[in-house]
């Protein structure tokens, strides 16, 4: 396949208090004078050339109830650009996910439209390479995680509606967090480029917010060791799943997402640098 190396957003911002390896982590602040909402409003979207559709996901807010919930799309002057990031205010006590503010590349099955990525879908099968690579700032006083989402579909058709009938797999892979664990079974552990990783499995997943009744598996990678900046293997992941019997390799994966799975609490994250480079 042609090499795509694009979607590049390289930022110099000062780091926080580190919680884990590399990015930082800290106690949430107050938003920074220069801080600008960019869309508070339930699934607003903002399209930033060389990074990415970043998408305001409150998928499951009605299990928040009368909680008033506030979740915003912001950026701020660093340097000579611009940074981007969201910020999120969801109950302190809570005990299930509400929300996954992030940034989309590729064709998301649940939004429909356009691709934003000359390369995806991709065929699993003619795949040669497939680095994700990230740098993000992450502050929280809650439950949450720093996710990769691929939403896996069987035949990589890419309508202009949303077509969710099409997904076989929705398959994460976290690289920190705290408070909860991925869903399904856990089913041992992996080496994969020399990080340790738990396999975590179900079979029959679906929309837990009750808004849709289509079912696919759910399968999530939890690295062992956190880090808020890093690059995947995507593909010897896949390559990894495909072994287990998980993922058919003639499938395609639709897109690919970056973003945090909340629970609980407030915090914010700034994207510091994002690429993606597809063989």
């Amino acid at each position: 396949m042609k090499k795509y190396s694009v979607l590049s957003l390289s930022l110099s911002v000062a780091m926080l208090a580190t919680g884990c390896g590399g990015g930082s982590s800290a106690p949430a602040p107050a938003p920074a004078a220069g801080t600008q909402q960019l869309g508070c409003t339930d699934f607003a979207t903002v399209e930033v050339a060389g990074l990415g559709r970043l998408t305001n996901n409150t998928w499951n807010k009605a299990a928040a109830g009368s909680f008033a919930s506030t979740q915003c799309l912001q950026s701020r002057p660093n340097g000579a650009g611009t940074q981007y990031g969201w910020s999120w205010n969801w109950p302190a006590n809570g005990t299930t996910v509400y929300a996954y503010p992030e940034v989309i590349v590729g064709w998301k099955p649940w939004d429909g439209g356009t691709s934003n990525h000359a390369q995806l879908p991709a065929r699993i099968n003619a795949l040669q390479r497939f680095d994700w690579q990230y740098d993000l700032s992450v502050s929280t006083t809650g439950s949450y995680n720093v996710a990769t989402s691929l939403w896996i579909t069987r035949t990589g058709a890419t309508p202009t509606g949303t077509n969710p009938q099409d997904i076989a797999n929705e398959m994460m892979i976290w690289t920190a967090g705290s408070g909860f664990p991925p869903a399904g079974a856990y089913v041992g552990t992996v080496n994969i480029g020399g990080r340790d990783f738990e396999v975590w499995y179900q079979q029959n997943w679906g929309d837990i917010s009750g808004a849709n009744p289509n079912q696919w598996s759910y399968l999530a990678y939890r690295a062992t060791v956190s880090t808020f900046a890093t690059t995947l293997d995507i593909k010897a992941i896949l390559d990894d799943a495909v072994s287990r019997g998980y993922v058919n390799p003639a499938h395609y994966v639709s897109n690919i997402e970056l973003g945090n799975e909340v629970m609980s609490g407030s915090g914010q994250t700034w994207i510091n640098a994002l690429s993606v480079t597809i063989q």
